[in-house]
């Protein structure tokens, strides 16, 4: 973080703070040292520090730093977990506007996504933010990034060594209608976009109308839904591309009872292969689905 000259530590006592261990997050003392000299090689700003001596942890141990640069201020939240990681956390005020920040580490100081048990235990030691950022991950072995948590509009930014991926998006809702949209952009580092995926959906009472457009090299998909559902009966249409390929699914249902639902479906597009397909093998072990290739049918479900 920079620094600016009239920056200022606000010093040990003003720092202290009672924390309590937790049985599976153990809070560290930390401490803030500004870093101003020019001739350094690390860069101006503030380093958060704290000891090997973590020795037993009790109320009165401080587990945090604070300073105050310009008009902000910042403070420091650090805590081991029983897996050998930490966690960390910066909250931050900017004109009268709080952000918390979070991150992890395991064992091996590699960035992690801070598993929720974590980020339950550092919420009761963090004042709270009106906007906070996690470190994320897209899956197991995805990208790792970060994202907002519990914002309007959300946004996430993820980076691997081969691609990075933005995120972005927002709901508006009433008490009976709702508008949520997002959309995702992958790239290469130079700059040049692999992935594109757009969805939106809005809802008026009972029916409500969607939409989704993906791009993905030359390959590109439309899919717009439409439905209208009272609880009883419902409707709906389906009109979908993928590639040259259309289709188009409409259906309507009705409840005949507390748990049986009766309905109907039309599909003019699916059309039967041109070439027999091969033969079946079924196995107790396997469960083979039935292709079906009915342009028209009937269903019948029941919950049991």
């Amino acid at each position: 973080m920079g620094l600016a000259p009239n920056a200022r530590s606000l010093g040990d006592a003003a720092r202290r703070e009672p924390s309590t261990p937790q049985s599976d997050f153990w809070p560290i003392k930390l401490g803030t040292t500004p870093i101003l000299d020019p001739q350094r090689p690390t860069p101006p700003g503030v380093i958060f520090m704290t000891t090997s001596e973590l020795g037993a942890l009790d109320d009165a141990m401080a587990c945090c730093g604070r300073y105050t640069l310009r008009n902000t201020q910042h403070q420091s939240f650090a805590g081991l977990t029983t897996d050998g990681g930490m966690i960390f956390a910066v909250h931050s005020k900017f004109g009268g506007k709080s952000v918390l920040s979070m991150g992890a580490f395991d064992r091996h100081g590699t960035p992690v996504v801070p598993e929720d048990r974590y980020q339950k235990a550092m919420s009761k030691i963090v004042p709270k933010a009106e906007k906070v950022i996690v470190m994320d991950a897209k899956s197991t072995s995805g990208p790792l990034g970060i994202k907002t948590n519990g914002s309007n509009p959300r946004a996430g930014v993820y980076a691997s060594n081969k691609q990075i991926i933005f995120d972005f998006g927002f709901t508006v809702a009433d008490d009976n209608w709702s508008i949520d949209a997002d959309a995702s952009m992958e790239m290469d580092w130079k700059g040049n976009p692999t992935k594109q995926v757009y969805r939106a959906k809005g809802r008026y009472d009972e029916f409500s109308l969607g939409g989704r457009a993906e791009r993905a090299g030359t390959a590109t998909t439309q899919v717009i839904e439409a439905a209208y559902d009272n609880g009883r009966y419902n409707v709906g249409a389906k009109r979908s591309q993928s590639g040259g390929a259309r289709n188009l699914e409409v259906n309507a249902g009705m409840k005949i009872g507390k748990n049986a639902t009766l309905g109907v479906y039309w599909k003019p597009d699916v059309r039967p292969p041109t070439q027999a397909p091969k033969p079946r093998t079924f196995s107790k072990d396997e469960v083979v689905p039935f292709e079906d290739y009915s342009n028209f049918g009937i269903t019948f479900k029941l919950e049991i």
